[in-house]
């Protein structure tokens, strides 16, 4: 059973896509980091010595929607921060491109657990929550591995 606040919204076998409702949900989630060689999350922690639990407070404090992959025992195995751009495009562009009434997401970041990977886990992730969102997706990848993700 999950704790309250943690939205399911979509279930494949063991593994739930969730959206975290509240940052006091990501202390329930066992975060396995990929320290010397160990399977587990590396990225932010890697590149700019960030700890994911305060990366991923931090996301839905600051407003981000956060949707998580995990199992029956509440161990993270992907996730994916999206941030609402809406208000950020500029009438005149959206005017000009012809969608002025519909809503923007920039895909801040989408990271699946290193032992889950090429499992599809990060694709359904991405599905469940653009279905979720009902919005358009901005994407930039800033590396090659992100780009072939798309």
């Amino acid at each position: 059973m999950f704790p309250e606040g943690m939205d399911v919204l979509h279930r494949a076998g063991s593994i739930y896509y969730c959206l975290m409702g509240s940052a006091s949900l990501v202390d329930a989630l066992q975060i396995d980091l990929s320290v010397s060689g160990n399977a587990g999350f590396s990225y932010f922690h890697r590149n700019f010595g960030m700890p994911y639990g305060f990366l991923l407070k931090c996301s839905i404090d600051s407003g981000h929607s956060l949707f998580v992959a995990v199992d029956d025992r509440k161990r993270l195995l992907g996730f994916a921060r999206f941030e609402d751009v809406t208000g950020s495009i500029g009438c005149a562009q959206k005017c000009k491109m012809g969608f002025a009434e519909h809503s923007f997401n920039l895909l801040r970041s989408i990271e699946v657990h290193s032992s889950f990977r090429h499992g599809g886990i990060g694709r359904l992730l991405f599905a469940v929550a653009v279905r979720h969102l009902q919005s358009n997706i901005i994407a930039l990848p800033d590396n090659t591995g992100a780009s072939r993700f798309f």
